[in-house]
């Protein structure tokens, strides 16, 4: 579209000196009120000798100008010809091709402008959440669409689960920490994810982040454990638990706090749980499950009552 700059107190000019048909350089006795180029020009408006042309630049009085312009005839003019800022046909024209026009309007160089009546198909176009708000757009309408709540869905989905349980053993001596080193795999539902199977593999009392490369193991993890103790009627005392962390270059972090406690005063009433809901680990790492405890008389752990004495690794989400 044709930029072209209007004024509506263009003082009305004569030329200063005579031009003929071929020149393209003309001279005013004032220029005060015009606007900035390009604008138009009628000169000897209303006479056989009118012209219309277009000044696309200025030096003070002097102007320089495309000829003939929107239908009209470079012809000779004297000094003394009056010179109009004036709306033409063109002008109007302009507007109307611009009101019908549908791409490179509104100062764009290329694109289409979108219409609020018709459909449209929308490309390179950048949308910012800042400044806009889109509401009530059904799923199915959008191609291409990242399922958010399937992201989020998948974020928090097991997709490696390991459960085990320990046989009934006895444990004695208080004060000290005592790894559990047998317990037995009751279940094993490795998740797959993009054609790729994440594991966790076990062995040494340990659940431990699978290093196969077709099991790329590294990302997020909930782990959880729960202990129930035992100890011999008439007996009270404290069962203490926590779960440890050992990296394949042998550092050893404590996962949640320090230790986790229940005191009892009678047989399967020391139960402790431990819940810790996101731990990033890498292929190579192992957690296990240390227990402690002031009891008087001798503690057992074992597999009564029903839901005790679970140790799992759960991966939430795979990180690259």
């Amino acid at each position: 579209m044709v930029d072209h700059n209007y004024s509506s107190v263009a003082v009305p000019a004569t030329l200063t000196a005579d031009i003929d048909a071929a020149d393209t350089t003309l001279s005013v006795d004032s220029a005060t009120g015009y606007p900035s180029t390009p604008f138009t020009v009628v000169l000897a408006e209303d006479t056989p000798e009118e012209e219309i042309v277009t000044v696309t630049s200025t030096s003070g009085t002097t102007w320089t100008v495309d000829r003939e312009q929107d239908g009209s005839a470079a012809l000779p003019h004297t000094a003394g010809t009056a010179v109009r800022h004036k709306v033409t046909a063109r002008d109007l024209q302009w507007s109307r091709l611009h009101e019908e026009s549908s791409t490179q309007v509104h100062g764009l160089t290329s694109g289409t402008v979108v219409g609020t009546s018709q459909s449209a198909t929308l490309t390179n176009k950048s949308m910012s959440g800042n400044s806009n708000s889109f509401s009530n757009i059904p799923q199915s309408a959008v191609n291409g669409l990242i399922d958010l709540q399937a992201l989020n869905d998948r974020a928090h989905t097991p997709l490696g689960f390991r459960v085990f349980y320990k046989e009934t053993g006895n444990y004695y001596g208080g004060g000290d920490w005592l790894r559990i080193t047998n317990w037995i795999d009751s279940s094993i539902s490795p998740g797959v994810d993009g054609g790729l199977t994440y594991g966790i593999d076990e062995g040494g009392g340990t659940l431990r982040v699978s290093t196969s490369s077709t099991s790329p193991g590294r990302g997020i993890y909930s782990i959880g454990a729960i202990v129930t103790g035992r100890v011999n009627s008439g007996n009270t005392g404290i069962l203490y638990m926590r779960i440890r962390r050992q990296t394949q270059s042998g550092s050893i972090v404590i996962l949640g706090r320090d230790r986790y406690q229940k005191t009892t005063t009678g047989t399967y009433d020391a139960n402790v749980q431990v819940d810790v809901p996101c731990v990033l680990l890498d292929p190579g790492d192992f957690v296990y499950v240390d227990i402690s405890h002031t009891f008087g008389g001798g503690l057992g752990i074992d597999a009564a009552p029903a839901g005790a004495n679970r140790f799992s690794m759960t991966l939430l989400r795979p990180v690259p």
